[in-house]
């Protein structure tokens, strides 16, 4: 008796830190990163101040360029000339590098995004863990000792999951900030050196790519829906139009035949163009 009333005990004892350790799976991440990660936030910095600066620069030269060119006529045949051939000569060297560098900052995404999700994954089923030994002390079929035993290192590898998660979170927080123009380059008096590469081609303002998981998303909803984020109106209404149809033929048997293979497609064409798309515009 006196050993179950001591059970009884640690457990009100304990109902605080339960509630406090429930886990929330949508509530993974918080506060930033701590100082002793920033030598991995530097780098992914760096990467995405470069592409900032360089991005911007080809900016600025290629409207030099354009207005170099409504003074064609105003100012002296050498001094356009010389001009002109100055930032076509930037231009055919920075591009290719913009491109490059916008390549390898998509590269880290896809991997930083991956490993996001694995951690995300493995901190869930490590609060479903705890939430399960919680209950199991909660309803006394575990002694104090057993539980302590069994949640000391679970609570110990969620803190270190969580901030690995955060980590992850900032890291591609960066990247996606340079990708949409959301980082304002740093001033500095250095020059932005430039590996020649020989003529190339440009990588136009990324905020004109399509997220082919976006479209694929719409299409699931109603298929054209993706097609028309990837402003591919006239197939996106198309598409609408097919669809109801297959759906009205629902009524004589066949469209429950159409309509799964119409929406498959619409899903599958509208992640194709996105990724298309993305590619006519890297490449532009």
């Amino acid at each position: 008796m006196a050993s179950r009333a001591d059970e009884i005990r640690k457990l009100f004892k304990s109902i605080p830190n339960i509630i406090l350790n429930k886990p929330k799976k949508n509530a993974i991440l918080s506060n930033g990163p701590n100082k002793y990660n920033n030598k991995i936030l530097k780098e992914e910095k760096e990467l995405a101040s470069k592409y900032c600066k360089l991005f911007h620069s080809v900016v600025d030269i290629e409207v030099k360029l354009k207005n170099l060119d409504i003074t064609k006529e105003q100012i002296a045949k050498e001094r356009f000339e010389a001009l002109r051939k100055e930032y076509t000569s930037f231009l055919n060297r920075a591009k290719p590098s913009l491109a490059e560098i916008a390549e390898k900052i998509d590269s880290n995404l896809e991997i930083q995004r991956k490993k996001a999700d694995a951690i995300s994954e493995e901190l869930y089923e490590t609060q479903k863990t705890i939430k399960q030994e919680n209950k199991l002390y909660e309803a006394g079929a575990i002694s104090n000792e057993e539980y302590v035993e069994k949640i000391n290192p679970l609570k110990s590898n969620e803190e270190k999951l969580q901030e690995k998660y955060k980590y992850k979170q900032a890291q591609i927080k960066i990247l996606e900030d340079a990708k949409n123009n959301k980082i304002e380059p740093e001033p500095s008096g250095k020059k932005i050196e430039i590996k020649p590469v020989g003529n190339g081609t440009s990588n136009q303002p990324p905020k004109f790519y399509k997220n082919p998981s976006i479209a694929a998303v719409l299409s699931f909803f109603y298929m054209g829906l993706g097609q028309i984020y990837n402003e591919q109106i006239g197939k996106g209404v198309v598409f609408i139009i097919i669809y109801l149809i297959s759906i009205a033929l629902m009524f004589v048997f066949i469209g429950f035949i159409t309509t799964p293979i119409l929406w498959i497609w619409g899903m599958i064409d509208a992640i194709l163009s996105a990724k298309k798309i993305n590619k006519t515009i890297a490449a532009s």
